[in-house]
């Protein structure tokens, strides 16, 4: 419950620096379908670049939360480099304006301090080259890339995508990390 409590509080800081004060649409993974999303807990940390400016659920979304949930991995907390909704060139510019950076890389490194995860898998190549950077150097949890979700939907790749979250589900077993129930 403590680590719930200090989620939420994460929560309310990054609603009212970002939304409140600064005007921009805030977006945090729901709970759905057996997924905890935000919320989640779990000794796994599934981090994307940014929130979509779609609906949620999207297509793509539904076979992320539903690999999750069929992996037993319904409890990793889902999370975004960024927490804003942004278009790609809005991204772009995300990228280049250096204290909205500072302060995304802030709450990024806060939630991963709270939840100490066990293993961070950045979902997509450009979301593992920022964590590369922004993660210290010499941090405990490992840090893998695997294909993102909407990319194996759009180009009709789940079956990769599928695989990529079996292996983590197996590797991570396989350390002794967790024991996942298979739905």
């Amino acid at each position: 419950m403590k680590l719930e409590a200090a989620l939420s509080r994460l929560r309310q800081r990054i609603i009212a620096e970002l939304y409140v004060k600064q005007w921009h649409e805030v977006w945090f993974f729901p709970e759905k379908d057996g997924v905890r999303g935000w919320r989640g807990t779990g000794p796994i940390m599934f981090i994307g670049l940014n929130p979509s400016t779609g609906r949620f659920p999207s297509k793509a979304d539904q076979v992320f939360y539903k690999c999750l949930d069929r992996n037993g991995l319904g409890n990793s907390h889902i999370t975004d480099v960024f927490k804003v909704r942004a278009t790609s060139r809005e991204m772009r510019d995300n990228l280049s304006n250096k204290g909205l950076v500072r302060l995304h890389q802030k709450y990024l490194l806060k939630e991963i301090h709270l939840l100490n995860p066990h293993l961070l898998v950045a979902l997509g190549h450009k979301t593992l080259s920022i964590l590369k950077v922004w993660i210290p150097k010499g941090y405990q949890p490992r840090l893998i890339g695997i294909h993102h979700y909407s990319w194996a939907k759009r180009y009709r790749r789940e079956k990769v995508f599928w695989k990529d979250m079996a292996d983590i589900r197996r590797d991570f077993q396989e350390i002794g990390r967790e024991t996942f129930t298979i739905a």
